[in-house]
């Protein structure tokens, strides 16, 4: 699910993980330029509850509100600020932009003919995540305070998101070398963020991640034995392994050694490599390619096999065997079989019943996310502005 990855934090987080798509920290000019166009919005409602309005009037909400009507006298802008309204509550611009913001950067690489299209279904995609987190998270507020033993569970649900968070700043302050919570603070003023915005969002983001996995998870019980043997019938291009080997290679070059004397060492090798002695260091030992190579064949499949001369040898042999040297224009090769996988299908082993299992798991909880989210957005009501051309 995508909402359960919003980049609510990615400005910061997303440098935290090293992601490469998305730069480590954004100065003010490419902040400049990854800013969609500020148009006045012009309020549009659109009704989920098929019976929500039946006389077709939009009903009054923050978004017919004029800004003094608010009721935040220092925040005369918030009322065409407002993305949208999910059962009243707002979706603010600012909240849409910071946590679409590492993908509006990506965009400043198109061409300036595509990039405001694209930058706008980033936005859009962004706020349609964004009302999907905030169904669950007023779902998951509803129902667990409806009875007591739902309200001590809210109560945890909070306290970990505040721990959540907590890490998540440790982590932040940490990477950007911010001593304290101002200093990050001022950082993140610097390229037009908040800290404020950042907190609540992740807080509801976390709690929203936990319910959806609460109602979607039971699910999982469904999947048994049965179920497993049936995909792995069905599916059997999955498993299909191909002739491969997985191999070592000992590489004495005429280079540095005269024919008779290269041959001298190759014998040596291959009696104590069959003696016992870990092929390894060997290789270590006497290839001088063995800084880039590691003592590893290169190629595993057929027709990869370097140098070609070595792949009929190699399927000939047997898992453990090291061969005789060979004799090839630049030198001696001594190989050894670690692996061999005959084409054919997986044997349904524990390791492929797990892997089917995580699959079957991953299609159900997206199947059921779909579900619960559909069912949630038929029950609200959800108010969009749009954008004057």
């Amino acid at each position: 699910m995508g909402w359960r990855v919003l980049a609510a934090s990615a400005a910061l987080a997303g440098a935290l993980v090293g992601c490469k798509s998305e730069p480590p920290w954004i100065t003010k000019d490419d902040l400049h330029q990854a800013r969609l166009p500020e148009r006045e919005p012009e309020a549009v409602a659109r009704m989920q509850k098929p019976d929500g309005n039946p006389s077709g009037k939009r009903s009054h909400t923050l978004l017919d509100a004029s800004p003094g009507a608010i009721g935040d006298p220092g925040n005369a802008e918030l009322a065409v600020s407002i993305r949208a309204t999910v059962n009243g509550h707002p979706i603010l611009n600012e909240e849409v932009r910071q946590a679409c913001r590492p993908r509006l950067m990506e965009t400043l690489a198109l061409p300036e003919s595509e990039r405001l299209a694209a930058q706008q279904k980033v936005l859009t995609d962004t706020l349609e995540r964004l009302i999907e987190r905030e169904l669950l998270y007023q779902d998951a507020e509803a129902r667990l305070n409806s009875r007591p033993e739902g309200k001590r569970f809210w109560k945890r649900l909070q306290d970990k998101a505040g721990e959540d968070f907590d890490k998540w700043l440790r982590l932040a302050k940490k990477h950007f070398g911010a001593k304290t919570d101002e200093d990050l603070k001022a950082l993140m003023r610097q390229e037009g963020l908040s800290m404020a915005t950042l907190q609540e969002a992740k807080r509801r983001e976390y709690i929203a991640s936990q319910w959806l996995q609460q109602r979607v998870v039971p699910a999982f019980d469904l999947i048994g034995h049965e179920q497993i043997v049936e995909y792995y019938h069905q599916h059997p291009e999955e498993f299909l392994i191909a002739d491969a080997v997985q191999w070592q290679d000992i590489f004495i070059s005429l280079t540095d050694h005269g024919r008779d004397e290269a041959r001298q060492i190759a014998e040596q090798v291959v009696r104590r490599a069959r003696a016992g002695e870990d092929f390894r260091k060997l290789a270590r030992e006497v290839d001088r390619d063995f800084s880039f190579s590691k003592g590893d064949g290169y190629g595993q499949k057929r027709g990869s096999i370097r140098p070609p001369e070595l792949e009929p040898l190699l399927f000939r042999m047997t898992d453990g065997q090291v061969s005789d040297p060979v004799e090839l224009p630049a030198g001696f090769h001594v190989v050894r079989l670690v692996h061999r996988d005959y084409a054919g299908m997986q044997p349904l082993d524990d390791k492929v019943q797990t892997r089917i299992r995580d699959r079957l798991r991953q299609e159900v909880f997206e199947r059921e996310s779909k579900r619960v989210l559909a069912d949630l957005k038929s029950k609200a009501t959800i108010e969009y502005t749009t954008q004057k051309q």
